[in-house]
């Protein structure tokens, strides 16, 4: 005789399409980059005082995710083995910042002194024994600066521990979103590298781009790494090596643009998805004191150009873009705070479950079925399948006590949340198996976890439906017998 088979209950949900969501690895960006400023004492350049730089960005901190902080090598490690986390008070204020406002970090660290007020390789590497030369060519604030030779063995090592040290500090995924990775040549976006032998430029530039990946690689494990997207100059292959051998993340700056972001280029970077997530970059910054630039590539007003680099975006599946500095963020935040919500809404991901379907009844440790779909309507993807954060994420079912949210026991979901795209809802189907609890009442609950955070909620849902304090979605009310 066939057991009868438990009743069921399916729950269905409505996608909250009108709030803006902070996840990992999405988002708008404020940056602090190497525009004529610095963040230490004594520096050329104009100094951003902490205290006085986060009044000022507020309004823009509060539509961000993340902080990203641009800047050359010798902000970082002013004299050998001395690191601004540790020894500069400024700085340290400026990460506290984020912190205090909910936002991760990012970096980019740069050695070439290209278009920089600040001798960007300390000269303390060139003291060593780094062989390199001067920046004649645009030096930047000040007159000529020394640039290294980035195949200089002596550079290299030097460079090296550096890198160990920022590791040490910042592989943190809690704090830390991700780091570009490379930070070579001119604004660190790996093209005009100084080379003591140019004649060998492609064999070399290859040699350094490989270098500077498993570098980073080496001492970065926990937290995303960015690849400035190349135009091939050095060949395909080694875009391939890096965004899919060692599942780096595509970094592209240059959106909007006419002339630095065409179609080809587009289409290019298309090519690797949706296998590479991409966290972009407006071309156009100091939109408000120079107009000039964004106007003589064909744009009649800011709102257009930002209209363009929300197209461009959405094209090529952007998960970040930036507010920028404080011009440009006050310039999005006040004059096209629609444009702002419009990338929160879509830009990234925007996970929701469609329907769940659980039993009303269950047997504390026998397998109990349920089935589940879910749905992501933003136009970019969830980065957790990259080495750094693969397994991080997953979706899990928690029974709750029938009086309180606390959970009593949760099984996790074989459903890869990093797999799922607009437009093509995922539909699973599983035997779970609730470890033996205490007959009685309980609430079903979903969420998706953060399995290095004592499975914790770590990602905001958009739906309507009410969540626990901690992020549980409550499901139904089930009975363990």
């Amino acid at each position: 005789m066939t057991e009868p088979t438990p009743a069921t209950v399916c729950c269905t949900f409505t996608e909250d399409t009108r709030r803006p969501l902070r996840n990992p690895g999405m988002g708008w960006l404020i940056y602090i980059d190497q525009d004529g400023s610095t963040l230490t004492p004594g520096h050329p350049g104009r100094y951003l005082d902490a205290a006085t730089w986060w009044r000022e960005m507020d309004a823009a901190a509060a539509q961000a995710s993340i902080l990203y902080v641009r800047l050359p090598w010798i902000e970082f490690e002013p004299v050998e083995g001395r690191y601004a986390w540790e020894h500069n008070a400024n700085f340290r204020a400026m990460l506290e910042g984020a912190r205090e406002r909910g936002l991760t970090l990012a970096f980019r660290v740069y050695v070439d002194c290209s278009d920089c007020q600040l001798q960007a390789t300390p000269l303390w590497v060139r003291e060593a024994g780094a062989r390199g030369k001067l920046q004649v060519e645009n030096p930047g604030d000040g007159g000529p600066k020394w640039n290294p030779f980035l195949e200089d063995p002596v550079f290299r090592v030097k460079f090296e521990q550096f890198v160990a040290a920022f590791a040490r500090e910042f592989d943190d995924p809690a704090r830390v979103t991700f780091i570009d990775a490379e930070g070579l040549g001119r604004w660190g976006e790996m093209h005009t590298f100084h080379l003591e032998d140019p004649g060998r430029y492609v064999e070399l530039g290859r040699d350094c781009i490989r270098w500077i990946v498993r570098t980073y690689r080496r001492h970065f494990r926990r937290v995303l790494l960015g690849h400035q997207f190349q135009n091939w100059s050095l060949g395909k292959d080694i875009d391939d090596e890096i965004l899919g051998v060692c599942g780096y993340l595509a970094r592209r700056d240059g959106l909007a643009s006419p002339v630095w972001f065409k179609q080809e280029e587009k289409d290019r970077l298309k090519s690797y998805w949706p296998r590479t997530p991409v966290f972009a970059e407006n071309c156009y910054w100091h939109t408000v004191s120079n107009e000039k630039w964004w106007r003589g590539d064909g744009f009649s007003s800011r709102r257009e150009l930002f209209e363009a680099l929300l197209r461009d975006a959405e094209e090529i599946h952007a998960n970040t873009l930036d507010l920028r500095i404080f011009e440009d963020a006050n310039a999005w935040v006040t004059e096209c705070p629609d444009l702002v919500t419009r990338f929160q809404l879509r830009g990234g991901y925007r996970l929701s479950p469609v329907t769940v379907s659980v039993p009303r009844q269950m047997v504390g440790g026998q397998p109990a079925l349920i089935r589940h779909a879910w749905r992501n309507t933003g136009w970019g993807r969830l980065p957790g399948d990259l080495p750094a954060w693969r397994g991080r994420f997953a979706v899990a079912f928690a029974l709750l006590g029938a009086t309180d949210d606390e959970p009593v026991c949760i099984v996790l979901s074989a459903a890869g949340p990093s797999g799922w795209l607009r437009g093509q809802d995922a539909v699973y189907e599983e035997a779970f198996a609730f470890p033996a609890v205490s007959s009685g009442a309980y609430r079903l609950a979903l969420a998706i976890v953060d399995t290095t955070q004592a499975l914790r909620p770590a990602i905001e849902l958009a739906v309507t439906q009410e969540r626990t304090a901690a992020g549980w979605c409550s499901l139904a009310a089930v009975d363990v017998v």
